[in-house]
Parts: structure tokens; sequence; C-alpha cells
């Protein structure tokens, strides 16, 4: 099935703490330039002194060395499968923003946790994510790449042996194929940064 996008959690504080949190929504990429507008107008957000998490998968389409970019500003970090790509999260005002790059070794067809955490401080204000490799052209990596997660912030409460999981909050996910040998074994969202823990278990699929 083609993606959905990336879950956006949105705060009216750089610092992205409970306190600030607005809403959560699905974003079809992460193509943004808001100049020096609020990204939201209805909740309201403040066009200054803002974040927003991304969190969802990817599914490339090559077995290669994937270069990943962002284009920000201000301040961002990245982290594709647990791997944290790129730091940039300086003291607040002080994120070198720009352009930003890291790379890692993708299997095709295989779904990897992604995550993008991005703060505004002052002033202009924008939010990009590319990706490319020897085969892919670099392009802002497409929706029907990229799956929302279910719910960044939960916790697996049924082990996952069967075709489904069922988490925190009643949600659930579609999980079929993703199990190999245990069933015993259950995958969590880590309620600090939203990644995906699957133990020893593969990558969903």
């Amino acid at each position: 099935a083609s993606g959905d996008g990336l879950t956006g959690k949105y705060y009216n504080n750089a610092e992205r703490t409970d306190a600030g949190y607005v809403f959560t929504r699905t974003d079809a990429t992460v193509n943004f330039d808001w100049v020096d507008a609020s990204p939201s107008t209805d909740p309201m957000i403040d066009a200054d002194t803002f974040g927003i998490i991304w969190t969802g998968e990817i599914k490339p389409e090559f077995t290669e060395t994937y270069t990943f970019k962002t284009v920000t500003n201000n301040g961002v970090k990245l982290y594709v499968n647990g791997t944290l790509l790129i730091d940039d999260f300086l003291p607040y005002g002080d994120g070198k923003g720009g352009t930003q790059t890291g790379t890692i070794a993708l299997t095709a067809g295989t779904r990897y946790s992604i995550q993008m955490e991005y703060y505004e401080w002052l002033g202009n204000a924008y939010a990009k994510l590319y990706w490319s490799s020897a085969s892919q052209a670099e392009e802002i990596i497409p929706q029907a790449r990229m799956w929302r997660m279910a719910d960044p912030g939960a916790t697996a409460v049924d082990e996952i042996g069967g075709n489904d999981g069922t988490y925190a909050g009643g949600v659930t996910k579609d999980i079929t194929g993703a199990i190999e040998d245990d069933a015993d074994t259950a995958a969590t969202f880590d309620g600090v940064d939203g990644l995906v823990n699957c133990g020893t278990l593969g990558n969903f699929g």
C-alpha cells in the first residue's frame, strides 16, 4: 500500500514540552516554508519559538547508502532506524540551520523508523526533508514512501504474535508479516523520542 505521510506533533514552544503541545496531524511530506508566518492559525501557534516532531516510517526503493538532507531554520535533529544522522540542536537561537546531511545504509522494501525534531526561534521559518542515493535522485521524501505512526508515544500492551499490535489508548496497527519467530516479544514505542524498538525482531515490512 502507498504511504500516508508522517505524524507531526506541533508545539507552541521551541522546547517541545508537554506544556506547549497544541495538536497532532498527518503531514504528507516535510516540505514547509512559512517565511515569517505561523505554521497554524487554527489552532493558533505563534510565528516564532515553536517546535514540531515528525515521526513514522520510510521505505526505500533501493538497497544502497542513502543521504538524508535537512534544510531548516532553525534547529533540527534527524533519526533514521534509531541512528542520529543529523544533530543541530545547539542552545536555542544558536542552531546553525541551513543544510545538514547524514548517511545510512538501507535495504530496499524494508520499513525504517524516522524521526525529525525541529524548532523555530525567530524570523524566517522553514523545514524540508530530502533523500538521495546512487540510484535515487535527490527529492523531498514523497508521501508514497512514508507511513505515520499509530501513536508515537504509546507502549505496546499486547504481545504481537498475531497479525495486529494493540497499543495503549486502543490504537491498533496492522503488522502482518512483521514477526519472524518470537510470539512473546512485544514491540514498544519509546516515550522519549517516539522511535520503534523491536528487540530481536526484524523491521516492519
